[in-house]
């Protein structure tokens, strides 16, 4: 008895976790168009204007999420294009994209396998662009983590060198891994080159995420501390 899955279970097992990690994230994706684009407006007093009124609404907010865990406002509306932070909506926007790019053709190259019969065998332009579409999605990630780290230093380019290096070096072997997968003659290749070609992407996503995470919780820690002495 083989050790390991078949390749056609593995690609119905993959695709099954796949599409619910899809809905979980889509779920997500959903909050942030809303936190991005939307804005509550508390009930109205008799004087809104007045400085007196938006603490008393203020006071209020904060009593009802304390008390019940979420806040209780008032009507939405879309925020005006000068409030909305353009390059936060674009990369959600891209993400999402590409995500459901990925599993569409999941979707596609099952129902060539199992339906029509017409799945090919080796190195397919579907599983070359699902691939690729995975290194976009955590390159896209990768990238809001450095904007996030950048920003959380007050928009220090010295923080942010590593990082940005890391990204690069990502950045050249996605770019590297995809031309040898559009050039491929066989399995050869892929155990030959683009393994540790991949093993390089991921231990510089890793050390990405690991550094830019670290650095964006000791900022505000150390500035809280410095405040407070």
């Amino acid at each position: 008895m083989s050790d390991s899955l078949r390749p056609d279970l593995a690609q119905l097992v993959g695709l099954f976790v796949e599409a619910i990690l899809y809905g979980v994230y889509f779920l997500t994706f959903a909050q942030v168009l809303r936190r991005i684009l939307v804005i509550s407006t508390p009930p109205s007093s008799s004087n809104p204007s007045s400085p007196l009124s938006q603490r008393h609404r203020d006071r209020i907010l904060r009593h009802r999420r304390g008390s019940s865990g979420t806040t209780t406002t008032g009507a939405l509306r879309i925020k005006p294009l000068s409030k909305i932070h353009l390059p936060t909506l674009l990369v959600a926007l891209l993400l999402w994209v590409n995500g459901t790019l990925n599993i569409s053709l999941g979707m596609v190259r099952a129902a060539q396998t199992f339906v029509y019969r017409t799945g090919g065998t080796g190195f397919t332009w579907i599983g070359i662009t699902k691939s690729f579409t995975v290194s976009v999605q955590v390159m896209l990630a990768d990238g809001m983590l450095v904007y996030r780290c950048w920003r959380a230093y007050n928009k220090s380019t010295t923080i942010i060198l590593l990082p940005m290096l890391l990204w690069i070096v990502g950045a050249g072997a996605t770019i590297w891994t995809l031309y040898l997968n559009v050039n491929a003659s066989g399995k050869q290749l892929y155990m030959g080159v683009q393994y540790p070609l991949s093993c390089v992407f991921w231990a510089f996503t890793m050390g990405l995420n690991i550094y830019t995470t670290c650095e964006s919780m000791k900022y505000p820690f150390f500035a809280v501390q410095a405040h407070l002495h």
